[in-house]
């Protein structure tokens, strides 16, 4: 609540005159992330190449390195291992978003392994989001073509077949 207060610009029981507690401040928070992200799927939606839109307009500087929503982010996924309600706000809000994605990938190309490249795309940008807290002078520059390239394997699913034999370790 305090880091809330302090980005907010005002006290904690000023926030309190707006929320009845803090389940409903974290409702407020989940419910505006997944109205940003909803828009930003729509706009894929509507481009005419979708996989070019998606992996040439990666904002992801903007969207991953915003310390302060990484960091609140972090902050809402902790409260949900402490708190059943949130947990399930967060797993709805996940799933929600997660179904309209699908949608999107599976615009990009074959049904094959739809669930699996979703998952992927999602941890791939969950995972350097985090990362970024731990790296904050993390060249995200130099990682780009290599997320556009991900992105694009992923999103037209051009993943290469796995080897026929495994060598196993003795």
């Amino acid at each position: 609540m305090a880091e809330i207060a302090r980005v907010a610009g005002m006290s904690v029981g000023h926030i309190y005159h707006y929320f009845e507690n803090k389940e409903a401040i974290i409702t407020a928070i989940v419910e505006n992330d997944v109205s940003r992200i909803q828009d930003i799927i729509a706009l894929h939606h509507n481009a005419s190449d979708i996989v070019d839109s998606m992996v040439n307009d990666i904002d992801f500087e903007a969207e991953c390195m915003n310390r302060d929503n990484t960091a609140l982010q972090v902050e809402i996924l902790a409260e949900a291992g402490r708190n059943p309600k949130v947990a399930e706000l967060a797993r709805a809000a996940d799933e929600l978003l997660c179904e309209e994605f699908r949608g999107l990938v599976r615009r990009c190309g074959s049904d094959e392994n739809l669930e699996v490249r979703t998952e992927l795309v999602t941890a791939l940008f969950e995972g350097l989001m985090f990362r970024s807290l731990r790296r904050p002078d993390m060249d995200f520059n130099a990682l780009m073509p290599y997320l556009k390239g991900m992105m694009r394997l992923l999103l037209t699913n051009q993943v290469p077949p796995e080897p026929e034999t495994r060598k196993t370790r003795p």
